[in-house]
C-alpha cells in the first residue's frame, strides 16, 4: 500500500499540490487522518484526505476528479 502523500504525488497539477496542501491543513487541525496513512487506491486517499467542502476548491471540484479518475 502506498500514503495518502505518495497517491498525490501522482496527480497531475493543479491537482497534486492542491491535495497535499490540503491535506497538511486538515491534519494540522488534530484530526486522525493524516497524509502519511496508508490507504488502499487514489479514490480513497482524496476521500479520507480533507473534507471536500472546506477547501478552497469546493466539494464538486474534488468530486469531479475522483468521477474522472
Amino acid at each position: 500500500m502506498k500514503t495518502r502523500r505518495q497517491y498525490f504525488e501522482e496527480l497531475p497539477e493543479p491537482y497534486r499540490t492542491q491535495a497535499i496542501e490540503n491535506a497538511i491543513s486538515y491534519g494540522k487541525t488534530g484530526r486522525v487522518i493524516t497524509i502519511d496513512n496508508e490507504v488502499q487506491n487514489i479514490k480513497r486517499a482524496i476521500l479520507g484526505g480533507f473534507i471536500f467542502i472546506e477547501t478552497t476548491q469546493g466539494e464538486d471540484y474534488w468530486f469531479d476528479l475522483i468521477n474522472s479518475l
